[in-house]
């Protein structure tokens, strides 16, 4: 344990040198994996099931995330962020407690910050035709015209 310690506290035994690395796919599917990576016309998303990958167009999947945000029996627009009344409401509640809360309790639950949270879809491959040709033609298209270069 002591040689270990040693070894990572003295940054002169690591050496810098790159490992040989076997690659399980040639120069050319590496090369079409981040020519795909780069495009920005294209998004590369996880299906909901089966553990695919899609390769969609863009523009076709921010159409489909409007649509389905645009659906009021789901979603609801808000005129403003409810977060500091919420916040308000509860730092009342925790700080009125006399009993049950101590004041590293109360700390910790009044000071942090919060994080925004992120929406995305999961295409539903096994459910629409149309999503299946768009991600299929939108894949022979770029590696076409990859291939082609």
């Amino acid at each position: 344990m002591e040689q270990y310690i040693t070894n990572i506290t003295n940054k002169e035994n690591f050496s810098a040198k790159p490992s040989n690395v076997k690659h399980n796919i040639s120069l050319i599917e590496r090369k079409a994996i981040n020519a795909l990576k780069n495009n920005p016309d294209i998004i590369i998303k996880e299906a909901d099931k089966g553990g695919a990958t899609l390769i969609m167009n863009k523009d076709f999947y921010k159409n489909k995330i409007e649509v389905m945000l645009s659906d009021t029996c789901y979603y609801e627009k808000l005129e403003c962020d409810p977060y500091h009344q919420t916040k308000q409401e509860y730092s009342k509640l925790i700080n009125n407690d006399k009993n049950g809360l101590t004041e590293k309790e109360k700390e910790y639950l009044l000071k942090f910050e919060r994080k925004e949270s992120n929406f995305y879809g999961l295409p539903k491959v096994h459910k629409p035709e149309i999503l299946k040709s768009k991600c299929q033609n939108t894949l022979t298209i770029f590696l076409l015209n990859y291939l082609t270069k």
